[in-house]
């Protein structure tokens, strides 16, 4: 549903209020021109942010894009890929209805460049039993992001600063286990949401509308070679911005702004080490 110039307005003060340079979106509604896809609404978000906001979209996905929305102040692209797996069924949905969206972003202060990232955004099939869908999609990013380090403009051939976000429309913790969790930390990542206790749920669902135990969206981040994690990242688990929804009914915060919540990570900006 098209959000209203009110509800941008709001979703822009969510973004000042939490202090975001760059934001991984998943659903985001976008149109192809010449010059490539484009979000009508996110470039009206831009705007109702303030400052100078910029966004890249997926072509693949059709209705429903995965998006990056960055302060271009704090944050600039040097390279924007897509992802170009072969489509195919497991458990009976496409692995990649929407195709990652990833890019090669370096952090500014002051203006100069500081340390740098590969960011990628996913989403994941809709469906929590459908673990075998998740665990083959998830094994084919993290190849990926393996074998076209050095060969794609989006992952220089010593960055080992990877972070994977989005909608896995899977939990860590349900009773669905997919492998790709604890098989991406044994083999150099860490998945920033270390027990139900720490990492609440991210999804409004239900009637009445409440958050209940949907805890689906997560950040990942490299482990070893001088990885984000226990470096640029210190936190153990992501935070999960349970408070937006404090002496807010639920049903209209997902009206103006989302049935997911936001789920970030703090990065400490300062000299790059690889």
């Amino acid at each position: 549903m098209p959000r209203t110039r009110r509800d941008l307005e709001y979703i822009a003060g969510v973004i000042r209020r939490l202090r975001f340079c760059l934001v991984v979106l998943q659903e985001v509604a976008a149109e192809d021109t010449p010059d490539g896809p484009v979000s009508p609404q996110l470039a009206e978000l831009a705007v109702a942010i303030g400052g100078d906001w910029q966004h890249r979209v997926a072509q693949s996905g059709g209705k429903q894009r995965v998006a990056i929305l960055f302060d271009a102040r704090r944050v600039a692209l040097s390279a924007v890929c897509e992802t170009r797996f072969p489509g195919r069924k497991v458990n009976g949905k496409n692995l990649f209805d929407r195709q990652g969206l990833y890019a090669h972003a370096t952090f500014l202060q002051d203006g100069r460049p500081r340390n740098d990232l590969v960011v990628l955004g996913v989403h994941l099939a809709s469906g929590q039993g459908n673990t075998k869908n998740h665990d083959q999609a998830m094994h084919a990013y993290a190849q990926l992001l393996r074998t076209e380090r050095g060969r794609s403009k989006c992952i220089p051939k010593n960055e080992h600063d990877i972070l994977i976000a989005g909608d896995f429309n899977a939990s860590r913790f349900d009773r669905k286990r997919e492998r790709f969790w604890n098989e991406m930390e044994s083999s150099g990542w860490e998945v920033l949401a270390d027990s139900a206790d720490r990492y609440p749920a991210t999804r409004l669902s239900g009637v009445p509308l409440k958050l209940q135990t949907s805890a689906i969206d997560y950040v990942i981040v490299t482990n070893s070679d001088g990885g984000l994690a226990g470096e640029e990242i210190r936190a153990r688990n992501a935070t999960v911005h349970s408070e937006l929804l404090d002496g807010t009914n639920p049903e209209d915060f997902r009206r103006r702004a989302s049935d997911h919540l936001p789920v970030t990570v703090q990065i400490t900006v300062g000299p790059d080490r690889d």
